[in-house]
């Protein structure tokens, strides 16, 4: 999924400086839901960008990546940024979440200024 979306993300980089379109702009982050019934997971992609001709030429390229085997365009969700705030919110939890562990590591400064 990574490298899919840097295929599409470089491909209008390029366009762009060839003076022929726009380049992507916005955050994104990756999610993966487990579903332990099914057994199943449910990776996906978070995504804010510019405008909306950047989020549907994005869902457009994104499909013709991952054709109908994998994904459809029933599955891409797409809404206009309402708090910004709260959404931005959202896209960063997903790149920051908290691991527990039960180690514990101790650094101490051997020469101390």
């Amino acid at each position: 999924m990574i490298k899919a979306f840097r295929l599409i993300v470089d491909k209008y980089r390029k366009r762009s400086q060839r003076g022929r379109g726009f380049q992507f702009v916005g955050l994104k982050s990756i999610e993966c839901n487990f579903n332990p019934q099914r057994l199943s997971y449910n990776p996906h992609l978070h995504v804010i960008v510019q405008n909306e001709e950047m989020a549907k030429t994005l869902i457009k390229e994104w499909l013709a990546i991952w054709t109908g085997r994998y994904t459809s365009p029933s599955a891409q969700f797409m809404r206009p940024v309402e708090n910004k705030e709260q959404d931005l919110i959202e896209i960063i939890k997903y790149e920051s979440k908290i691991i527990k562990s039960t180690m514990s590591i101790k650094v101490e400064a051997k020469n101390p200024i």
